[in-house]
């Protein structure tokens, strides 16, 4: 076994059962001594450039590389550069990302970076898309300090969600913390105003169903409820036309302000007076979306988290 010295060769307390090849030529050693052999072929700029120039400039093989990271960070990351050996069947035992806990996932996300391993950068980048809902914050802080603005600005969507008193701690990048208050700020303000177009089934003189149905749909979706799949005013309108095409309710109201309900024959709604209740109100779905678009205009737009920019 190579070592820089006696002191590095009494503190290595165990090889790694993938990483152990005795034909292997380059030696890694965690932070919890925890010895990886590999082979220096599969280390090459494109794939690991990060690896490839440890320690200063290009990789010394007669050595062992001390590396910050622990074993179990290292035991996944390396197998996105060395396949692993297969076992007596054959298999190999390919690292999972899916299986590691959040706190170890985005350990391995973070080492993939520091050491540019492409693979394990996009495969980790695919697993926080399935994060996103419940990791926004870690992802927002990790997409942004690495620079991947599409991953940050829908992290950053979903972060909306989040009461802004438990962000601080997590998004450390810097400038990170300003920009999302800013981020943020803009998106209540431009929703408060868009929920303001439409009038409350609880406030309205005589209330419609879908009228109720349209503002429970609105608060829903907006970030004055929990958020949902809404981030542009086009999707804003499009779930209010899903909203309001319940024909269930038979009734036509866009809630833009107290209506009458008024009756005519129908055909039957259950309650034996042999009369369907139906909205007199009759707006147009284009003004509704005049009224959106116009209101999302004046508040400046629901701008992408990566296009806000603070101080300039």
């Amino acid at each position: 076994m190579n070592t820089t010295d006696t002191t590095s060769a009494r503190s290595i307390t165990t090889t790694s059962s993938l990483f152990r090849s005795p034909t292997a030529n380059i030696e890694f050693i965690s932070s919890s001594n925890t010895l990886f052999k590999l082979h220096s072929t599969y280390l090459a700029p494109q794939t690991s450039a990060g690896l490839a120039r440890l320690p200063t400039g290009s990789l010394d093989i007669s050595k062992p590389v001390r590396l910050t990271e622990g074993s179990e960070v290292l035991e996944i990351l390396f197998q996105f550069i060395e396949p692993p050996p297969s076992d007596p069947n054959g298999q190999r035992a390919l690292a999972s990302l899916e299986d590691a806990d959040p706190t170890l996932f985005f350990a391995v996300a973070e080492a993939a970076e520091k050491y540019s391993v492409s693979s394990a950068i996009s495969a980790c980048h695919a697993r926080m898309e399935q994060l996103l809902a419940d990791h926004p914050l870690e992802i927002l802080n990790h997409s942004t300090l690495h620079n991947h603005p599409t991953l940050a600005d829908k992290a950053a969507y979903q972060a909306l969600s989040h009461p802004l008193s438990s962000t601080a701690l997590k998004l450390t990048a810097p400038g990170l913390l300003s920009r999302y208050i800013t981020y943020s700020a803009t998106w209540l303000y431009t929703t408060t105003a868009i929920l303001a177009l439409f009038t409350s089934p609880t406030t309205a003189e005589h209330p419609c169903p879908r009228s109720a149905v349209l503002y429970a749909e609105c608060h829903r979706a907006l970030p004055a409820g929990p958020i949902h799949a809404i981030a542009r005013a086009d999707d804003i309108i499009r779930e209010t036309a899903v909203a309001l095409d319940v024909d269930a309710m038979q009734v036509r109201c866009l809630g833009l302000g107290a209506v009458s309900l008024g009756e005519r024959d129908g055909d039957g709604d259950g309650d034996g007076d042999g009369e369907d209740r139906r909205c007199a109100c009759e707006i147009d779905i284009e003004e509704v979306e005049e009224r959106v678009r116009r209101m999302v205009a004046e508040c400046g737009g629901l701008r992408p988290f990566s296009a806000v920019r603070v101080g300039v």
